[in-house]
Parts: structure tokens; sequence; C-alpha cells
């Protein structure tokens, strides 16, 4: 759509819009469309602000008009241009450059209002089929306890990470025994963690889902933690890995 204001993107079949017009630029082989694609602009340093320096130059009547107009009148208004695009001969050099830079500017901005009246509909109205989620509150890890029950996004740094064979532990808030939250990795599970789980020691970690409150050694943590996941109660985290929580 954008892209119509290149005159020669609706330019004539025979020559394929140009890219069949062979052109020696400065010594450099090219060819036409190449040149109007890129070479004008960037060998004229056309910048975003010059194309701004003429949007303001346009009054609201005109910008409306421009916005109003259908793309097969403006891709016609853009093929009157081709007489004045293809040189007389096949050499061309920096001047050829510099008196088409202002067409090109233009066309940038009616672009760009092109393009504008397309998108502002589609972004001004709410889509309907868009699921937006409700806000979750983040909390730290010392706060976990006051939250059993209720989805919060817990938000805290590994103190340390200890594994035994049939699970892998991580400290948030503290240094063990002191940490006042702990992520609990069955080792079945920790395929999904490719890089393993050293890599979030002392590192910002990041919890989603209901606390849960479950108080005891290790060894009870651990049986506890069987029955919630018999439950399918899991906790998930970025790879969806099966959590519980241990809260002292």
């Amino acid at each position: 759509m954008g892209d119509l204001f290149q005159p020669l993107h609706v330019g004539y079949l025979d020559d394929k819009g140009g890219k069949l017009y062979q052109i020696s630029l400065n010594g450099k082989k090219t060819n036409l469309h190449a040149v109007w694609d890129k070479d004008i602009i960037e060998d004229e340093n056309i910048t975003l602000d010059d194309c701004m320096e003429l949007y303001r130059k346009l009054s609201p009547a005109r910008i409306s008009q421009i916005k109003k107009t259908s793309f097969v009148e403006w891709m016609f208004q853009n093929r009157k241009l081709l007489y004045q695009i293809y040189p007389p001969g096949h050499k061309i050099d920096n001047s050829y450059l510099e008196k088409n830079k202002r067409i090109v500017e233009w066309q940038l901005v009616y672009a760009g209002i092109k393009l504008d009246a397309v998108l502002e509909p589609l972004f001004s109205t709410p889509d309907k089929r868009v699921i937006i989620q409700p806000k979750i509150e983040t909390i730290s890890a010392a706060d976990a306890v006051n939250y059993i029950g209720k989805k919060v996004m817990v938000c805290s740094e590994v103190y340390g990470v200890k594994k035994i064979p049939s699970v892998s532990f991580l400290d948030l808030g503290a240094n063990y025994p002191d940490n006042p939250l702990t992520i609990v990795v069955f080792a079945r599970d920790m395929v999904k963690f490719t890089s393993g789980l050293e890599i979030y020691d002392h590192k910002e970690f990041v919890l989603q889902e209901p606390s849960r409150n479950i108080k005891g050694n290790q060894k009870s943590l651990y049986q506890a933690s069987r029955r919630l996941l018999s439950n399918e109660e899991f906790i998930y985290f970025r790879t969806k890995a099966r959590f519980s929580i241990y809260i002292k």
C-alpha cells in the first residue's frame, strides 16, 4: 500500500517498472527502479525531519483531501510522474538525484498520510477480539505469606540453588534457612530447563501463580508437593515447568 508512493511501482510492464532500464549512476551500473527505491533517498540523505517539514506546510483541509483520495486515483496520479522520471539517456549523475529529491520527499509524505488514513480507524476502535488480561499484583518473596490463595506475581532475587537427585530448590528473598520463599522443581521437570537452574542464581526471578502454604521440613515439603502435583495444580514460569512453592 505505502509502496504506491514510488511511481515505478505502478510503472510500465515492458521494462518491469524500470528494473530492465539499465542506468549508469556516476559510473555505477544499476537500474532506474533501484535509483528510485534507494539511491535518491540514501545519496540525498532524505530524513524524517525533511518530510515532516513538508508535512507541516500542508493545511488540515489538504491533508483531509489526501486521505480521502482513493488508491486507484492515487495510483494514476503517481503514474503521471513517469514522464519526468525517465532520463533522456542511460547515464545520470548527482544532478539527476538532486532534481528528483523533492519529488521523493513529497511522495513519502503522501504515503505516510495515506497509511495513517488506513491505520487510524483500526487502532482508534478497540478490537473486541482482544482479551484484556487482568492486572496482577506484584509482590516480593517476603510478602508472599500474606497472599495465600491469591494470584500474584512474585519478583525476588534468587539467593541460592540446591539440587538433590529427586528435587531442586531455589531460595528466594534471602539465603537458606532465612529465605521466605522456596521454589521446588522436581527432577522429571528439569528437562524443561535446558540451561539448568544455576543460571537463576543471584538473578531476579519472576513467578506468577496462586501462593500455596506448605509448611514443614524438606521431607514433608516433598510429600506435600507430590500431592499438589497429583491434583494437577501446577505453577508455570516461562518454560511452563511444574513447580510447587514452600512458604516458611
